[in-house]
């Protein structure tokens, strides 16, 4: 009996992180809302050069800001290396399973 309630647990768990994986995938897909960008930097893969994009890429941004890139500060990226640290240090290795639409895409395939 408890073997089946564990399976249930795991299915409503599984579940629940398809549903967070496929809302973040819809979040990080911002050409689908047309939105502009907002000054939010995430550890993700993203490119700047289209204007939908809802959130900055904290790669990009630690590579424009030393070098001189006219829409970039001329300061150190501190913002951009505090996102990779909070997010490590909150969320750790469930980002990848959770949150990451690349991990979505290969539960898809």
């Amino acid at each position: 009996m408890a073997k089946t309630d564990l399976k249930k647990f795991l299915l409503r768990i599984n579940t629940f992180r398809v549903v967070v994986q496929f809302l973040s995938f819809i979040f990080f897909s911002a050409v689908i809302f047309n939105l502009s960008s907002l000054p939010l930097l995430l550890p993700v893969m993203w490119t700047w050069g289209f204007q939908e994009n809802v959130v900055g890429d904290a790669f990009t941004a630690i590579q424009l800001m030393p070098s001189g890139w006219q829409q970039a500060s001329q300061t150190f990226p501190w913002l951009a290396i505090a996102s990779f640290l909070i997010t490590g240090i909150l969320i750790g290795k469930s980002l990848c399973g959770w949150i990451c639409p690349f991990g979505f895409i290969q539960d898809l395939v």
